[in-house]
C-alpha cells in the first residue's frame, strides 16, 4: 500500500475493508460449523443415553426375576414400566419416547440392544 501526504487512497481503504469482511464472513462459518457439529453430538449422546437406560433396566428386570429369554426377544418400555422397572423415558426437550430392547443370545451370555422413537430422533432400525 501506497501511503500518500493524506493517508490511504479510497481504493486502498476499500480493498482492506473488502478483504476484512470476507475475513468476518469466513469466521463466521466456521464457528457456525463447529457448533452445529458439536450441537449435533451432544444430541447424539443424549439418546444413546435413553437407549443404554432402556438396555440396562431390561436386563435388570431379567437379572432380578431370573426371566429365561429366548434369543431375538423384544422387552418393550411399555412393559418395563408396567412392571415398574421404569419410569418416565423422555429427551431433555420433555418429550414422551417409546423404545423397546432386542435380547440377544451368545452362548450362556445375554446382550442387550436398546432402541428408542422420539419426536426428533429415531434409532437406526428401529
Amino acid at each position: 500500500m501506497k501511503l500518500e501526504k493524506n493517508g490511504w487512497s479510497t481504493t486502498e481503504m476499500l480493498l482492506l475493508s473488502g478483504g476484512l469482511l470476507i475475513a468476518l464472513f469466513v469466521s463466521v462459518y466456521f464457528i457456525s460449523v463447529l457448533y452445529g457439529s458439536f450441537d449435533n453430538a451432544n444430541r447424539n449422546k443424549q439418546y444413546s443415553d435413553l437407549e443404554s437406560e432402556l438396555a440396562v433396566n431390561a436386563r435388570r428386570y431379567v437379572e432380578k426375576n431370573n426371566v429365561n429369554v429366548i434369543d431375538g426377544e423384544k422387552i418393550t418400555y411399555q412393559f418395563l414400566q408396567k412392571v415398574g422397572v421404569m419410569d418416565a423415558l423422555n429427551d431433555n426437550n420433555g418429550n414422551s419416547c417409546d423404545g423397546y430392547v432386542i435380547v440377544t443370545k451368545n452362548g450362556n451370555l445375554n446382550q442387550y440392544k436398546g432402541y428408542v422413537k422420539c419426536p426428533n430422533y429415531e434409532s437406526k432400525n428401529y
